[in-house]
């Protein structure tokens, strides 16, 4: 399996993701590193411990967007456990007459409140900015779920899972496709990657990395789509920042 990088003084290594093997370790990293933290998740309640039913709501969104097979994990090698992770998808101009991915996954799976939430937020957010025309293509490529254990933190492990999405973007681009990608997707050729920053952290990292920013609102604003709890967001996450980066 493809390896980016190795770094943190050889402790950690930058790596595709390996649907035969990392499943398990990936939902972890998403159960302890996403939930508890992630602005969204706080905001709509994900982020109680209770939420049962949600997180495996967001479990079933994590695989389906694992199943495109174009995530990226960071992989601590003296335990070989996954540390960090960044859930990649590929989304093709949609067809009007056929229902939206994350409609026909809200039918499917959103069985709680606040995974509905969750989703009605992507969706507002993929809805501000109409990619496909802005950047005259046919498909992009979305970085979706970025998250780091807690106690992996500060040592640019985010930063790389971007950067390597970046540059995995690219060689799909040009014809280069991973063993993993889905058949279907062959063929695809993103001309940008996309991601909705929901943090301060995460909108520097794209800043540092050449994302441009498209769209930015106050987290206050979330209440006006629904997003029942945006002030239990730290205070100093203050705007989600709507972002890409051509390729």
């Amino acid at each position: 399996m493809k390896t980016f990088r190795i770094i943190d003084n050889g402790q950690i290594s930058i790596e595709l993701y390996n649907p035969d093997t990392d499943l398990e370790g990936s939902m972890k990293a998403l159960r302890e590193g996403f939930i508890p933290s992630e602005s969204i998740s706080i905001a709509v309640g994900l982020s109680n411990p209770e939420a049962v039913q949600g997180h495996r709501d967001l479990e079933k969104l994590a695989q389906a967007n694992l199943s495109d097979g174009i995530s990226i994990v960071a992989r601590h090698l003296p335990s070989d456990q996954i540390v960090g992770f960044a859930f990649n998808k590929i989304h093709s101009r949609p067809n009007p007459e056929t229902p939206s991915f994350l409609k026909e996954f809200r039918n499917k799976h959103c069985h709680v409140q606040e995974s509905r939430d969750i989703i009605s937020f992507i969706e507002f957010a993929d809805g501000k900015i109409n990619l496909f025309d802005k950047y005259n293509t046919e498909c992009f490529l979305e970085c979706v779920l970025l998250a780091t254990l807690p106690e992996f933190r500060g040592r640019k492990i985010a930063h790389c899972l971007v950067e390597c999405t970046v540059e995995l973007a690219r060689e799909i681009a040009a014809g280069k496709y991973p063993e993993t990608i889905d058949k279907g997707l062959i063929g695809k050729i993103p001309k940008v990657v996309f991601a909705i920053w929901t943090s301060k952290y995460s909108a520097r990292i794209g800043a540092n990395l050449g994302f441009v920013p498209l769209d930015r609102f106050p987290v206050a604003d979330l209440k006006k789509v629904g997003v029942p709890y945006p002030e239990r967001i730290p205070p100093e996450h203050t705007e989600i920042v709507l972002a890409a980066v051509q390729i």
